[in-house]
């Protein structure tokens, strides 16, 4: 909460990372009974990798895209101040086991992405719509699958993130979690208290949509 109400007024957009939501795939998709930080932290970072990969030349040039992603990221999902939290969706994740025993096609990754996005879901897992999308394939590939892909959106979704960690956030402020600790560093109630007005704030917008 801290960190977002911090990046908020310099950032020009903020990946929203969430930990339960790593777990959540750890767990239900890679088999990971008991996720560490370490397979968590895996996870997010194949999010952060895939959402900079570039699209190949030609499909670029056909689409009109850009081939610096991070530049077409804040054009295309960034450009109003008031709404800078982008949430990242990606197809496949499975066991290292079964990855060479499974095959892909473009139309079904792009339904998957999009029953999540439908859905709001951090996984694939157990979401059922027909659907077809068009695509631009990747020039640089995701070595561990035979095809990967990454869905990065902006919208009213976010809400959903906002509520979990505010809840969390406010909660542990209410009882007094590690105030202490951050005293020690001039982090004091006051800090807090205009982080919970910046994050409120930000709320408002996208429940404005």
């Amino acid at each position: 909460m801290l960190t977002m109400a911090s990046l908020a007024d310099v950032a020009h957009g903020i990946f929203m990372l969430q930990n339960d939501a790593a777990n959540l795939i750890c767990q239900k998709l890679l088999r990971i009974p008991h996720p560490s930080f370490d397979a968590m932290n895996g996870v997010l970072a194949a999010h952060l990798a895939s959402s900079f990969l570039a699209v190949d030349d030609g499909s670029a040039c056909r689409s009109g895209r850009t081939l610096d992603p991070l530049r077409e990221i804040c054009e295309r999902l960034c450009q109003h101040p008031a709404y800078k939290l982008l949430d990242i969706k990606m197809v496949p994740l499975m066991p290292h086991r079964s990855k060479k025993f499974s095959t892909h096609s473009w139309t079904g990754i792009v339904k998957h992405l999009h029953q999540m996005q439908v859905a709001n879901a951090a996984s694939e897992e157990g979401i059922d719509w027909d659907i077809s999308l068009t695509t631009d394939h990747g020039r640089t590939l995701n070595r561990a699958y035979d095809k990967t892909g990454t869905l990065i959106s902006n919208s009213k979704a976010m809400l959903q993130t906002l509520a979990i960690t505010m809840d969390k956030a406010y909660d542990m402020f209410s009882h007094g979690a590690y105030l202490h600790q951050y005293e020690r560093f001039g982090v004091d109630r006051d800090f807090f208290q205009e982080a919970f007005l910046r994050i409120d704030q930000i709320t408002q917008n996208y429940s404005s949509l």
